[in-house]
């Protein structure tokens, strides 16, 4: 029937007809499309609010992240002043990665850092006969991140204190790293987890003494100073001049971070000063997670512990630079194996991990903003 019909319409009646049809097709079918898609929302109006609700959220979140990935910058190992405990840390222990072995998250692939024992000195304890030798290296770093942010130095040093340094005190670097410490526990503390999970009675931070507990518990998962340095154009202080008290509550989970500044204030002419602290989580709920992932062959593992640094660089007269650096050590023995482990946090973890030092930057830097408009309001 169809072929007598086009047997009977003229050419331009043809193309005609096949140019209709489709259109009409098209909106019969939108019609009903739209009909039922109509239905649906009337008779499922908590699918539909629960949709809006997770788009609306994922779309807040992503604009959320965005503007903190313009305001705290990643940058790679490199980018750290040369003075950098943690930089010095990590290239101090690097060696070529062994054979089926898995890769740090962020760092330099085919190499590894090791890392040695604690000892009661901040200063790396003294290795045995064969120095370099990696039999005696019992912990490993899986995961590094390191941010940086730039702000006006009176963001800084209009931070309320418990010390009474003067104006032109208030603007050294060395003071202004232990400024940046403390408006960043001051931002953390204002968290939920602070209240629920880690907060229990932290005494104020007036003293930036090695071992001093900074937030946390005694026992448990909790976070201490590990020491404080600064490099200046007139000398600087390392790391390694400090002494680490004995008898504090917990050490931290391998040798701490040390930096070598006589021998590279030369090489930067650079004003930067730093504070140091470490954290570990708690020994049975690392001990839990490692029996579980060897019964039932799970790939990946709980960080025990790590470091972080907070460092201070002055780019001019009245910009100074943020740096916010954080490291995972994990043990290459857990659970007492004889053959070196290097299972690590998932990939989702340490991108969960990474994201909430981000945060926490970000909110210490809201935090300077919102006490300098006070201040200027007052």
């Amino acid at each position: 029937m169809l072929t007598l019909m086009l047997l009977n319409l003229s050419i331009p009646d043809i193309h005609s007809f096949f140019h209709t049809v489709p259109i009409y097709m098209l909106k019969m079918t939108s019609r009903l499309t739209i009909s039922r898609l109509l239905q649906f929302c009337t008779h499922h109006p908590r699918v539909i609010l629960g949709t809006t609700i997770f788009l609306s959220a994922a779309i807040y979140l992503a604009n959320l992240k965005h503007r903190i990935d313009k305001t705290c910058r990643h940058i790679s190992l490199v980018d750290l002043p040369l003075s950098s405990a943690c930089r010095n840390f990590v290239e101090k222990g690097r060696r070529p990665l062994p054979p089926c072995a898995g890769w740090a998250w962020v760092l330099e692939r085919g190499f590894v850092s090791f890392l040695s024992p604690w000892s009661d000195n901040i200063t790396p304890p003294t290795v045995k006969s064969g120095g370099d030798d990696e039999r005696q290296k019992t912990h490993w770093i899986p995961s590094f991140l390191a941010l940086e942010v730039d702000l006006p130095v009176e963001l800084l040093s209009g931070y309320p204190s418990d010390n009474k340094a003067s104006k032109g005190e208030r603007e050294e670097i060395p003071h202004l790293s232990q400024t940046f410490l403390r408006a960043f526990l001051d931002a953390r503390s204002e968290g939920l987890e602070a209240y629920y999970l880690v907060d229990r009675d932290v005494p104020p931070l007036t003293l930036f003494e090695p071992g001093r507990r900074l937030f946390g518990r005694e026992v448990g998962l909790g976070a201490f100073l590990l020491g404080t340095w600064f490099d200046t154009r007139g000398g600087g202080k390392s790391l390694r001049d400090g002494k680490f008290p004995k008898g504090v509550a917990q050490v931290p989970v391998c040798e701490g971070p040390s930096n070598t500044l006589r021998e590279r204030w030369n090489e930067e002419d650079k004003e930067v000063a730093a504070a140091v602290m470490y954290w570990r989580a708690p020994d049975s709920a690392v001990a839990m997670v490692d029996n579980v992932a060897v019964k039932y062959g799970i790939p990946w593992r709980l960080m025990e512990g790590g470091f972080q640094e907070y460092m201070v660089e002055r780019v001019d007269e009245k910009r100074v630079r943020l740096v916010y650096v954080t490291l995972e050590a994990q043990s290459l023995y857990p659970d007492g194996v004889k053959e070196r482990n290097f299972r690590k946090i998932s990939r989702l973890g340490y991108w969960g991990h990474g994201v909430y030092g981000q945060w926490l930057l970000w909110k210490t830097v809201k935090r300077l903003e919102k006490i300098q408009r006070e201040r200027i309001l007052a």
